[in-house]
């Protein structure tokens, strides 16, 4: 699964869950229904952080929750392997420290 599919598959669930079709969700957003879609079919290559975001506040969900799916955190964990790869080897180093570490707490991929 690719991130435009986990998208769509994560607008699938979340209308399921209310028990809400598209359509409706579509029009709780304020978003064109053909535009959510273009998201869940093959006409929409990238969705739109704007119009996710929309669909979050027409749920009345944080965007960081729409994104706390396994996929989503697998996704933060592999973009995390090389900084950390980056931070073992500064480690191995006796030219380096490291003074500190930042994270954001709850976040999915920078959490503390």
């Amino acid at each position: 699964m690719n991130t435009k599919e986990a998208v769509a598959k994560r607008i699938l669930e979340l209308c399921d869950q209310r028990n809400i079709t598209v359509n409706e969700m579509a029009g709780i957003a304020g978003v064109p229904p053909s535009t959510v879609y273009s998201m869940l079919g093959t006409k929409s290559k990238n969705p739109g952080i704007v119009t996710i975001k929309q669909i979050c506040d027409g749920l009345e969900i944080e965007l960081p929750d729409f994104f706390d799916t396994p996929y989503f955190r697998s996704q933060c964990r592999k973009l995390l392997e090389d900084y950390m790869l980056q931070i073992r080897e500064y480690l191995s180093n006796d030219r380096f420290r490291i003074l500190g570490i930042v994270g954001i707490d709850g976040s999915p991929s920078c959490g503390v």
